[in-house]
């Protein structure tokens, strides 16, 4: 189900401060709700979707649901966690689901954001002064006063919009530039938006927004033009045949290579070999 981060309703299942727990869930988990961590103080390292993940101080990190998790240590941390849907709907439980521990369980729907991508999968950032309305749910769901519930998804509505402002006034310059960066090292690998979304935590869609933007060109294009500019390098080095340099410059096969440096350059490889 896709929507737009201001149609958002959301709805608080669970709310809590850990300080000084035990507790490390070590097990790999699959949540069936989002889950939200907000660190106090301290250091705490998960596992997310494969990738560590190091969390400090005033740091946020959202994880839709389905997502495998596992918390790895914590060194004096303290955090909040929250238990949440975008959307509240009546047919889903009103207090904490049980966490899966396989994925054989299909969810009937699964918000996708159109206008923030970002949240599509497991996404950390730093927003300082969100500690008061972590601080008041805490409370709110020790305690449960009258009205609790409505006062949560108060709190969390607006948390949720100081965190969804700091992503849009957060320009991405620094992040498509460490992107691009790693594209030129590694150009030589089977690089793809899913690939490269995956290690930057970013939807793959998005990856592909952020290089026609900030390069003119796609992903694949981008790459093709990495590897044609490696291999005339070589060429003119005159110290690799043309089957070594597109092995190097990461082409599956000899005749893939010269059909794209022909496309790209105009000439067979061929050509630029010093006699």
């Amino acid at each position: 189900m896709e929507i737009f981060s201001t149609k958002i309703n959301p709805f608080v299942r669970f709310a809590a401060y850990r300080n000084g727990d035990p507790c490390l869930y070590k097990k790999t988990s699959y949540a069936q709700d989002c889950r939200l961590f907000y660190i106090k103080e301290g250091q705490l390292v998960l596992t997310v979707n494969g990738n560590l993940t190091t969390l400090e101080k005033n740091d946020v990190l959202i994880i839709p649901p389905m997502f495998p998790y596992r918390m790895e240590s914590k060194k004096n941390s303290s955090f909040y966690l929250i238990n949440f849907d975008y959307l509240n709907n009546s047919e889903r439980p009103e207090f904490a689901i049980p966490l899966l521990f396989s994925v054989e369980k299909k969810l009937p729907y699964i918000i996708h954001f159109a206008d923030l991508p970002q949240l599509n999968v497991p996404f950390k950032t730093n927003v300082s002064g969100l500690e008061p309305f972590f601080l008041n749910m805490s409370k709110l769901y020790a305690e449960k006063p009258l009205y609790f519930r409505n006062e949560l998804n108060a709190y969390f509505s607006l948390a949720l919009s100081q965190i969804f402002k700091h992503i849009i006034n957060t320009k991405p310059d620094n992040m498509i530039s460490e992107i691009i960066s790693y594209v030129n090292l590694h150009y030589a690998e089977p690089l793809t938006n899913n690939s490269i979304g995956k290690l930057f935590h970013y939807h793959p869609n998005y990856i592909g927004r952020l290089f026609v933007k900030h390069t003119g060109q796609s992903l694949h294009k981008y790459l093709v033009g990495c590897r044609i500019d490696a291999a005339i390098n070589m060429l003119n080095s005159g110290n690799h045949s043309i089957t070594e340099i597109a092995a190097k410059t990461g082409w599956n096969n000899i005749s893939h290579f010269s059909m794209y440096f022909k496309k790209y350059t105009g000439f067979p490889p061929s050509s630029f070999i010093i006699k």
